[in-house]
């Protein structure tokens, strides 16, 4: 929170207090009583300071409120995004960390278009909150979370993101199936590994019905969803992939392996552990190499998505991987 200081040290207001006399002669005393002079006022100085006192008195109770609000004892926080869900409901309302509210804070004040989550932050899931308070690429999605819920579209269009020959890009909380549940959690908050496996699939067969949301609904209906922890089971992308029509096998950590699978047009997931894409564990997709880097298509950033990744960078944060080509 800002705060203000009014006025200036070197002001003064009103009039001069002491009078100048002047003498003609040292015995005859004619003392002339000089004009009083006025400093001048500043009309547009006082304005300004008006104004700025307006602006302070309406933003202080939406801070007040809002704001402490979110910072409210923050016990069952969850500090995760992706597919590290642990708690019993994910989408219940409450409070968020201090980082978080901090964080809404600098966004409300940056962009006026975020005022509404921090007046009324009790109509969002937490974890939204937390995940939008790391990442504003999903600020537009949280504002419309109220209206749109639970709601999701019944003729997904992959066509401006389906591209032959190449990996496309799904975004887990495009407004399309972001809303849709995924087992307690919604895909926009606990879908990533659905996305990503969507985004494979898509590529390797071309059957674009193989959206995100079908693939989170055969992933929660054919067991490969932990209902405890609300994430998807590294099974999703062996087994699950295998009933999908793909094959799949998963591959050594080795630059010159991932290299060899993606220049034979085998797409690769990763599971990544804290770091650059997620604070607990988050699914990505390896498309391709360039200029010795490689190129990533995460669900949870168009941002990251766009930049080219090292592999000394890559290499501390991932966990497992698995290569996909498509059914002979």
């Amino acid at each position: 929170m800002k705060t203000y200081q009014y006025g200036d040290a070197n002001d003064s207001y009103g009039y001069d207090d002491e009078y100048e006399y002047e003498f003609d002669n040292g015995y005859d005393e004619k003392p002339r009583r000089k004009r009083r002079r006025r400093k001048r006022r500043h009309p547009l100085r006082w304005l300004i300071l008006i104004v700025l006192a307006a602006v302070c008195v309406w933003k202080l109770p939406f801070f007040k409120q809002g704001i402490r609000s979110l910072t409210a004892p923050a016990s069952g926080i969850y500090e995760q995004h992706g597919d590290s869900a642990t708690a019993d409901d994910g989408l219940k309302s409450g409070t968020v960390s201090a980082d978080t509210a901090e964080a809404l804070e600098a966004m409300a004040e940056a962009d006026p278009k975020a005022l509404p989550i921090v007046q009324n932050p009790g109509q969002y899931p937490q974890r939204l909150l937390e995940s939008l308070g790391r990442n504003s690429e999903l600020l537009d999605f949280t504002l419309d979370y109220p209206k749109k819920k639970g709601t999701y579209s019944k003729n997904i269009d992959l066509s401006k993101q389906s591209e032959k020959g190449q990996v496309p890009l799904f975004i887990q909380w495009d407004e399309q199936w972001g809303y849709a549940p995924y087992g307690d959690g919604i895909i926009a908050l606990d879908g990533c590994g659905p996305t990503c496996l969507s985004m494979v699939a898509v590529n390797l067969t071309g059957d674009t019905s193989k959206n995100p949301k079908a693939v989170a609904d055969y992933s929660a209906k054919n067991g490969y969803l932990d209902r405890k922890s609300n994430s998807t089971l590294w099974t999703l992308m062996s087994d699950g992939a295998e009933n999908l029509g793909l094959s799949s096998r998963e591959i050594p950590l080795s630059e010159s392996r991932i290299t060899e699978e993606l220049s034979q047009g085998r797409p690769i997931i990763c599971c990544m552990g804290p770091g650059d894409f997620t604070t607990q564990g988050h699914f990505i997709v390896l498309c391709g190499v360039q200029s010795g880097k490689f190129t990533v298509h995460d669900p949870n950033s168009r941002k990251r998505s766009e930049e080219t990744w090292s592999y000394d960078t890559l290499k501390p944060q991932i966990r497992n991987l698995w290569a996909f080509s498509a059914p002979r």
